[in-house]
């Protein structure tokens, strides 16, 4: 991403933050969380760069992504939103978060989702909590 691009981005979370605070990390979390899943799913870094993106910009705008990565942001964020009480979701635990989450994405991506967010779990500390 050129300097320019990650300025504008940067604008418009901040911008974000201020009417609705929390926004930021949170749009960094579904970042984390949907670049994770589009790994273990086997996307190229070039659709990884316009995914995370997309996934940072989510509550902005919808944007010009493919039905399978727009899948992946939409369960990144409501599984970030249940774990977290985010957009006004009732604040769930983990477990119930990733048992949500296995449920809605088994049919179209089997564990892969699940596997990737438990890894991610273990490796950093979610942003932003």
């Amino acid at each position: 991403m050129s300097l320019t691009k990650n300025t504008i981005l940067r604008n418009r979370l901040g911008a974000l933050e201020v009417q609705a605070p929390g926004s930021l990390h949170h749009a960094e979390r579904v970042a984390v969380y949907s670049v994770a899943v589009a790994e273990r799913l086997g996307f190229s870094d070039s659709n990884l760069r316009k995914l995370r993106m997309a996934a940072e910009l989510h509550d902005l705008a919808s944007h010009s992504t493919d039905g399978q990565a727009q899948t992946i942001i939409r369960l990144c964020d409501e599984f970030d939103a249940r774990r977290t009480g985010f957009h006004g979701r009732e604040h769930s635990s983990e477990a119930d978060a990733l048992a949500w989450l296995q449920d809605e994405a088994s049919s179209e991506f089997g564990s892969q989702p699940v596997n990737a967010l438990l890894h991610v779990q273990t490796v950093i500390q979610p942003v932003g909590t």
